[in-house]
């Protein structure tokens, strides 16, 4: 089921001042006009994956002689799971809908689970925000789903809250590099990412000292 919700929600409220005024009317009423958001997003793939679980068949294989009917026939499709969905639920979709049961149903090794949304209302998240507007003015800052998997995965079991961002100035050509040919990174671009960590990294430690501070503080109250 396609929702608006969570930070897909937030993305939409977060962008909300910066776009024309009719925009801006609807992105502000969403009670009324979800399903105006909802049939714009679905038309393009990046953004209907913000809504809901998306599909993708990847490889599909039957016979391999012309004028033979293959005994029988194999399809791997991938799944962009939704954090409001499981893998057992994607299954259990599919099953229902393919109602056959000449077909079977199978999950890979290794399948995956949605990452957890991060919390875009903490300290955490703000600070991060607040170190963004610093490094690039004029830029607004909004929560999105990644849809892709990356390696950040890996500190989910030590952190609740992992943010996906890069501080790269990107156009639509450099988001179809990605893993492709000719994938790259400006001069310009690398120089102002170092510029954004060493920002961050002082930020974070003076959120850390003043938190200290304030612990200190309350033991000798």
């Amino acid at each position: 089921e396609a929702r608006v919700d969570g930070a897909t929600r937030g993305m939409i409220e977060s962008l909300a001042p910066a776009v024309p005024f009719m925009q801006r009317m609807v992105y502000a009423n969403l009670w009324l006009f979800e399903p105006v958001v909802r049939a714009v997003m679905e038309k393009s793939p990046s953004s209907a994956a913000q809504l809901h679980t998306t599909i993708a068949p990847t490889i599909i294989e039957g016979g391999n002689k012309e004028n033979v009917l293959p005994p029988e026939a194999r399809a791997v499709v991938n799944f962009r799971i939704h954090p409001r969905d499981t893998s057992e639920d994607v299954i259990a979709h599919v099953r229902e809908a393919i109602d056959d049961p000449e077909i079977t149903v199978e999950p890979l090794e290794g399948i995956r689970e949605a990452s957890s949304v991060s919390n875009i209302e903490g300290d955490s998240y703000r600070l991060l925000t607040r170190v963004i507007g610093e490094s690039f003015p004029g830029v607004i800052s909004a929560p999105y789903l990644v849809a892709g998997g990356t390696d950040s995965r890996h500190f989910l079991p030590i952190t609740d809250n992992v943010f996906r961002f890069i501080p790269i100035r990107m156009g639509p050509g450099d988001v179809a590099r990605f893993h492709g040919t000719n994938e790259r990174v400006s001069v310009a671009n690398m120089g102002e990412a170092v510029a954004f960590y060493v920002r961050l990294m002082q930020a974070m430690n003076e959120q850390d000292g003043n938190e200290e501070d304030g612990n200190e503080e309350d033991g000798a109250q």
